[in-house]
């Protein structure tokens, strides 16, 4: 099940989202659609693969600026992120 189908089944609006799930938070960031509503967001970003292709943190961090984010603080690969 993805986020945004977990956000939709259980009618959640806006959100705060801490992540630390070693890779896997390549998955949201590449649905948009479960960061619509997410007004801050603490992740610990790491080096992964999506769709059999490698993607590194920066890539993953500049994807989450993209969906409108900005970076509040930062220590390394843990980031704070406001919208």
């Amino acid at each position: 099940k993805s986020l945004s189908d977990l956000l939709s089944e259980n009618q959640i609006d806006d959100y705060f989202l801490i992540s630390d799930i070693e890779g896997a938070e390549a998955f949201f960031i590449h649905d948009p659609v479960s960061l619509v509503n997410c007004k801050h967001l603490i992740i610990e970003l790491h080096d992964t693969t999506y769709e059999g292709k490698k993607i590194f943190k920066n890539d993953l961090k500049n994807k989450i600026i993209d969906l409108g984010f900005k970076t509040i603080e930062s220590n390394d690969s843990v980031i704070y992120f406001k919208k």
